[in-house]
């Protein structure tokens, strides 16, 4: 009985303090960006080339399925205004960056051949995670205790293929090192799920090369319920320590780099940066070509479920907090993507 009280005090505990800790996540808004104007344009380019996809489906999108006619010039300024600042449009504007939004504006009605109304209909909406309060959904310290016993049996899993842990700087890798191999190592990197545990059969094909599995904790990290650290990475860090251990493993000073899913745009920081270090590039489920377009930001963040798959998708990544606090707070696009 006395157990389960303090399991009960301890759930009320943690529920308040994740509740004061989003509080704190809504009061900062760190997703603000300079200006790249080559993104904007390529996002252009692609609408003007792309035949089954048209200006008014794109404004539709970014505002969230709103019918074109209800979207005023204030509103498409607004949009404009976050896709190149990561701003409101308002008095926080320079002269500069109001005069680029303008003119950003005036280009697109040209070159698509479109008009708004003058005004802004407070009723229409447009992506902006950034400046949305995060949205999440409570997980039990329960969960995080499944969590942590499942990382167990991950780590025991890989011990047994020949992995182990190693840090460098302040994050993990997990490395199966083969010494004798003349291939480049390959460097895998992963989901925003915690564990590496679905793609161990994929693994499991490559024994000949140096395997490194490396971890950027998005979630709280199961192995330290009790750290609850919501400090978001720091692109560079991360960037100069892949290429570390590129130059660690390799001899020749290149790696297989592989990404899945949100870890496709850790791969385009490390290909922009090391282009020179990298052999091969393989992108699963690549989201970091596609955040040209409103789909995945707005599918990912916006849509209500409609099916089980998604029910659990935003259960266990889009509600959950530290991952929600990393893609609404530190969400830049222009930095996310890569032009092919």
């Amino acid at each position: 009985m006395m157990f389960i009280f303090a399991y009960i005090i301890l759930e009320i505990l943690f529920y308040i303090y994740i509740k004061y800790k989003r509080r704190l996540l809504n009061t900062t808004y760190n997703a603000q960006y300079k200006y790249n104007s080559s993104a904007i344009y390529e996002v252009i380019d692609i609408l003007k080339n792309m035949k089954s996809y048209n200006a008014q489906m794109f404004l539709q999108e970014c505002f969230l399925g709103s019918n074109i006619k209800d979207i005023y010039d204030g509103n498409i300024k607004s949009f404009i205004s976050w896709a190149c600042y990561g701003k409101p449009f308002s008095q926080q504007l320079t002269s500069i960056e109001y005069n680029t939004i303008y003119d950003l504006y005036n280009n697109f009605c040209e070159i698509f051949q479109i008009s708004f109304k003058e005004g802004y209909n407070n009723d229409v909406k447009h992506i902006a995670m950034n400046l949305s309060n995060i949205k999440y959904v409570h997980h039990p310290l329960f969960l995080y205790a499944i969590f942590k016993f499942l990382h167990m049996l991950l780590n025991m899993m890989l011990r047994c293929m020949g992995f182990e842990k190693r840090y460098i700087n302040d994050y993990s890798y997990v490395i199966r090192e083969h010494k004798s191999s003349l291939y480049s190592p390959m460097i895998f990197l992963r989901d925003i799920n915690p564990f590496y545990l679905a793609y161990l059969n994929f693994i499991s094909y490559f024994k000949n090369h140096t395997i490194i599995l490396f971890d950027i904790d998005l979630v709280i990290d199961p192995v330290r319920i009790s750290s609850l650290d919501f400090n978001y990475f720091d692109i560079s860090c991360v960037v100069d320590t892949i290429g570390t251990l590129v130059d660690i493993y390799s001899h020749n000073n290149k790696c297989h780099l592989i990404g899945h899913s949100f870890g496709t745009v850790v791969a385009t920081w490390f290909i922009k940066q090391y282009p020179q270090k990298i052999r091969t590039i393989s992108l699963i489920d690549p989201v970091c070509i596609l955040l040209g377009l409103p789909d995945v930001a707005k599918n990912f963040f916006y849509r209500s479920p409609t099916t089980t798959f998604h029910k659990i998708i935003r259960f266990f990544a889009s509600r959950e907090l530290p991952i929600a606090n990393t893609l609404f707070r530190n969400f830049k696009w222009q930095e996310y993507m890569l032009f092919l």
